[in-house]
């Protein structure tokens, strides 16, 4: 059994194996692609999944939801470890894992946590939303093969300051809960177009997670 410190050695990412793992995500990416747009995503909020208009805060109504539904994947394991820096070995070496406390590779607690991210940023509020403060917990593992199902509520507002309460939660193909969360926003007080700020046009496929066939804006800026 390899000890913890020969399997961090041997499995730090230099900047070949970053490279490498950057053009196998690359390689899934059209060329002339800027931005994603999750497809499995719903929301009151209209348009293309929710994801291309944001929500005011004079719109946003107590109790209004937005979801988003993601399979992990070895890959998208690879892409956060190389992004956040993190490359302890339960995460990125299946034999090492084996042999630690969940015996086998598990996410990025914060892979979770960046999918409620996500959908306060995309989808309620949306486009223009900053965020303020968030409390986290950490209730169950997340390994690739895996479908979290995010769903955030609005729960609060403040008028004065513009601020959004939203509780937020994460569960896995079984139901059970794996993140829950607490955050406060400040939402957006005008409509932002979130599609007019991304050069792209295609339709995005990575197996069944993402694909939209947008309106091309390359070569009509004025």
């Amino acid at each position: 059994m390899p000890s913890p410190i020969r399997a961090t050695r041997d499995l730090r990412l230099d900047l070949f194996t970053g490279l490498s793992l950057w053009l196998i995500v690359l390689d899934h990416i059209p060329s002339n692609v800027v931005c994603w747009i999750p497809l499995q995503s719903t929301s009151q909020a209209g348009g293309i999944n929710g994801a291309d208009r944001n929500r005011t805060f004079d719109e946003i109504k107590l109790g209004d939801t937005a979801s988003l539904v993601r399979t992990l994947s070895y890959k998208d394991v690879e892409v956060f470890a190389i992004m956040s820096g993190d490359i302890n070995p339960t995460h990125v070496d299946a034999a090492f894992a084996k042999s630690d406390t969940f015996h086998k590779v598990v996410a990025h607690a914060m892979w979770g946590g960046a999918l409620i991210s996500t959908v306060l940023g995309t989808q309620l509020p949306g486009a223009g939303t900053v965020y303020v403060d968030q409390s986290l917990h950490f209730l169950r593992t997340v390994s690739p093969g895996d479908t979290i199902t995010v769903t955030v509520k609005v729960t609060k507002k403040i008028e004065e300051t513009h601020r959004i309460i939203l509780d937020c939660r994460a569960s896995n193909q079984n139901g059970e809960e794996v993140i829950t969360r607490t955050s406060e926003v400040i939402a957006p007080i005008e409509k932002i177009d979130s599609v007019s700020h991304c050069a792209f046009s295609p339709a995005i496929t990575d197996g069944d997670r993402f694909g939209a066939s947008l309106p091309s804006s390359a070569g009509n800026a004025s």
